[in-house]
């Protein structure tokens, strides 16, 4: 009798693993919420990020709260921003100070095994175009490609300079999906 609670745990605690190898179509954005996933983000996610909530608005904005604050090296931080009036989130891109001068950046994608290439172009405007690009950057992180971005003097260094960066990104944009009922 005792193994019964224990079995509909695991069976929840199954329920909620995502799979780590479902991919998204980074040109079919969707930003609506449903009353579930909130609950689940509120409830179980949120707790790793720090929450603000600007003056004036409708809007509540996620940080992930072990992201890279680093301002002399090339971090791409996300930023999740639940608009709970409209029932809608969307991810934000919010590059380092390293990218200040910048007004595009572009990400080198390579894949070493298969020897392909290729490169993602992000310039700042509407809440699609950070959704298609940070997709096509999670993308590369689930594939373990290796991200490049150039830089202001012409070069191409590495993106993900730790681990963290990587994962920190893929947790959120996970997060992100589960939010938009994408995953």
């Amino acid at each position: 009798m005792k193994r019964i609670p224990l079995v509909i745990v695991a069976f929840l605690l199954f329920a909620c693993n995502v799979s780590p190898d479902k991919r998204v179509d980074q040109n079919q954005a969707k930003f609506s919420t449903s009353a579930d996933s909130r609950l689940f983000f509120k409830n179980v996610r949120q707790i790793y990020y720090d929450r603000e909530i600007p003056e004036n608005t409708k809007l509540e904005v996620y940080r992930f709260g072990k992201r890279n604050l680093a301002i002399d090296k090339p971090v791409l931080n996300l930023a999740l921003v639940n608009n709970w009036l409209h029932d809608e989130a969307y991810v934000i891109i919010e590059p380092s100070a390293f990218f200040d001068n910048m007004s595009s950046i572009e990400v080198e994608w390579q894949d070493i095994d298969r020897k392909q290439s290729g490169v993602y172009r992000f310039t700042f405007g509407p809440k699609d175009n950070h959704f298609k690009f940070a997709s096509e950057i999670y993308q590369s992180v689930m594939a373990k490609h290796k991200l490049l971005v150039y830089t202001e003097d012409k070069q191409w260094i590495e993106l993900f300079q730790t681990e963290t960066d990587r994962d920190n990104f893929r947790k959120t944009m996970k997060d992100f999906y589960r939010l938009v009922n994408l995953m």
